[in-house]
């Protein structure tokens, strides 16, 4: 049963890190059974399928769930990443189906419980707004509002929308881990 979780102003608190020896790039190879049933416009999903520089947590995405039909093959989340899917080309902010976050070996659901969802589907909205632009990981730094990475996308929207800093340092850059 998917548990979510409660997230105030910081995500962090929430994370446990994993050990350097299970660092890991490329593709994820787990599987998990999260349940999408209970996920809202601007619930945020966490995943792990092996700790990379950063920390547990690799990708995060933002649930939009207009297209989500109950397939797994539907589009339910949005996010910045490299790819969608293997090798389509897609470095930049899209919507993915439920299944590419089924295959991490663990996902978790958060929501910002201090807002009401009109503000959390306000944070949706804004990442949609986000559709089509680049993907840039190094160099993307949070005040700058034209290339995206995953948490930044998430981290952005909040800060925006809701008046909530999702980070937990308040350095220059916002990192799922």
């Amino acid at each position: 049963m998917w548990e979510k979780k409660f997230l105030s102003f910081r995500i962090n608190y929430l994370v446990k890190k994993d050990g350097i020896n299970n660092v890991f790039f490329g593709s994820p190879k787990g599987t998990n059974n999260i349940s999408f049933a209970a996920f809202a416009p601007g619930d945020i999903i966490v995943v792990h399928d092996g700790s990379v520089a950063w920390g547990y947590y690799r990708h995060a995405a933002v649930w939009d769930g207009t297209y989500y039909t109950g397939s797994l093959d539907s589009y339910a989340f949005i996010e910045a990443n490299v790819e969608n899917q293997p090798g389509d080309g897609q470095s930049n902010v899209h919507y993915s189906t439920a299944r590419k976050f089924r295959n991490y070996d663990q996902a978790v659901g958060l929501y910002v419980y201090t807002l009401e969802q009109q503000f959390r589907t306000l944070a949706r909205n804004y990442i949609r707004n986000q559709l089509g632009e680049p993907y840039k990981f190094v160099g993307s730094y949070k005040s700058d509002d034209s290339t995206w990475y995953c948490s930044k996308l998430a981290w952005k929207a909040y800060y925006e929308m809701g008046n909530r800093d999702l980070d937990y340092d308040g350095g220059a850059i916002r990192l799922s881990g």
